[in-house]
């Protein structure tokens, strides 16, 4: 073998091992990257679930930002900003509030960083009296804003199971004001993802729905379906537990842009049955990703709501 053959085959053997090195950093700093998430969000967990069984809502205020969105279960409108948020939250704890001498456990089920501050994560809850017993469960899936080594909601999407809906005993619907149309990207492209969201789901077409509506690995948290699905697969299966007689609307109450493609909103949905009756009710927020003109959704959180704990 001459020098040049030898030199060749050595070049060859660095730049594989050099190649090898890359793959093995990235997927570190993957798995890493991961882990952050994870961590960022048990300590935001930890916190939330101190804060509530202390009764602390001027403590809880603090985990959410300061013009942060709630929609949850337990009302039929969004909550917008800290403050309007912690007051809800201390009429709760209060003597004569439904969470008062509660405890909160919560479990997370999925964590994502999509950008330098802005995060994700989905999963459980379970709300307990003093003696442990479980009054209320659910699901969630929040949007976080990443800061230093904490993050707070931007929009809290929380609500109870389906199973624990009491449908005779709902209320009213109360409709909230829906979003003025407007020409910008954001809100056309959001409009014509929900209306393909609609029409595929009014059709029965689930498959086409969780391949084209969502993102790859989106998410779909909903009070309807007792997973949190993740993937096409995950999405269209979760479609098929749900009641096809109905016919499902939806309408946008207003929407934020994060940056980096991403754009949160929310809004109100019903369903109503073939006599054109109200089947169910409630509110949605969600998290899309818009690119070219295109709304895709990375995560949905929708759920029914629930007068239990009015």
């Amino acid at each position: 073998m001459n020098f040049k053959s030898t030199f060749n085959i050595l070049s060859i053997i660095m730049v594989l091992f050099s190649f090898a090195c890359t793959q093995e950093a990235e997927q570190e700093a993957s798995a890493e990257t991961a882990k952050s998430a994870m961590e960022l969000m048990q300590a935001s967990a930890d916190e939330f679930s101190a804060a509530w069984k202390a009764g602390d809502s001027n403590a809880i205020g603090e985990v959410f930002v300061e013009d942060a969105i709630q929609v949850v279960g337990s009302a039929q409108i969004p909550t917008l900003g800290r403050a309007t948020i912690a007051g809800r939250f201390a009429a709760a704890f209060s003597q004569e509030g439904p969470f008062h001498n509660t405890h909160i456990e919560i479990k997370i089920n999925e964590a994502r960083k999509l950008s330098d501050d802005i995060m994700i994560a989905a999963g459980y809850w379970n709300v307990l009296d003093e003696s442990n017993e479980s009054l209320l469960d659910g699901k969630w899936g929040n949007v976080y804003e990443i800061q230093e080594n904490r993050i707070e909601f931007i929009q809290e999407a929380a609500y109870s199971s389906a199973d624990q809906v009491d449908m005779a005993n709902l209320s009213e619907r109360i409709t909230h004001p829906v979003m003025e149309a407007n020409e910008s990207e954001n809100y056309t492209a959001i409009s014509s993802n929900i209306d393909s969201f609609l029409s595929l789901y009014n059709s029965g077409d689930f498959k086409t729905l969780a391949t084209t509506v969502f993102i790859e690995d989106g998410i779909r948290v909903v009070s309807g379906v007792k997973e949190i699905c993740i993937g096409p697969d995950a999405i269209a299966k979760s479609f098929n537990a749900e009641n096809s007689s109905v016919k499902l609307d939806a309408h946008i109450c207003g929407m934020r842009d994060l940056g980096n493609s991403l754009v949160i909103a929310h809004g109100q949905w019903y369903e109503t049955n073939e006599d054109g009756s109200l089947s169910a009710f409630g509110q949605w927020g969600n998290l899309f990703q818009v690119k070219d003109g295109t709304a895709k959704m990375v995560m949905e959180s929708a759920g029914m709501y629930n007068n239990k704990f009015e």
